[in-house]
């Protein structure tokens, strides 16, 4: 049941419960019990007609006037999710090792050149039609960190790529 015949019956249900509670009361203002009954099957039948003609109609104002909308031209279906299609193994440096994944990480390490693994991940971003990019190189007595990071609406990546000074790996770090 949809929710608004289950607040239309909760009120029916209210009404009746308060009508029936207060019958008494109705008798002592001289109405009849048969009366009484009469006027809450009346009411109930109104509420019950009003229900049925307005179950199916919605009343929609628009800058030209009204214009009567029928709920079978209503799309009731739910609109689909847009996610990223690409999954965070698609960022694996290729022959990297990994050291450490989660949901949304991964840390890996290569001993390829620095600027080789910048550059491939600077192409598979540019692959992915990823905008919003945003890339750092930063080399400090041959310690090295560069930084990627891009967007688009429905995903975004940061990676980080760092080589210490005198070491032969290259640490790469992938967030979602």
């Amino acid at each position: 049941m949809r929710k608004g015949k289950k607040v239309l019956a909760t009120f029916l249900l209210f009404a009746v419960r308060i009508l029936i509670q207060d019958l008494y009361s109705f008798t002592m203002l001289g109405l009849s019990t048969n009366s009484v009954y009469l006027i809450l099957i009346l009411a109930f039948l109104v509420i019950l007609v009003l229900s049925v003609l307005a179950q199916n109609r919605f009343r929609i104002r628009s800058a030209n006037g009204t214009e009567d909308i029928s709920q079978n031209n209503i799309d009731n279906t739910a609109s689909e999710t847009v996610a990223p299609k690409n999954t965070l193994n698609d960022f694996r440096y290729p022959g990297s090792e990994l050291v450490s994944a989660s949901f949304n990480n991964l840390i890996l390490q290569s001993s390829d050149d620095v600027n080789a693994v910048t550059d491939w991940y600077a192409n598979k971003i540019r692959d992915l039609n990823l905008n919003s990019v945003s890339k750092i190189l930063t080399n400090s007595n041959d310690n090295i960190l560069n930084t990627i990071s891009a967007s688009s609406s429905n995903q975004s990546v940061y990676i980080q790529i760092t080589k210490r000074s005198g070491s032969n790996t290259t640490k790469i770090t992938v967030e979602r």
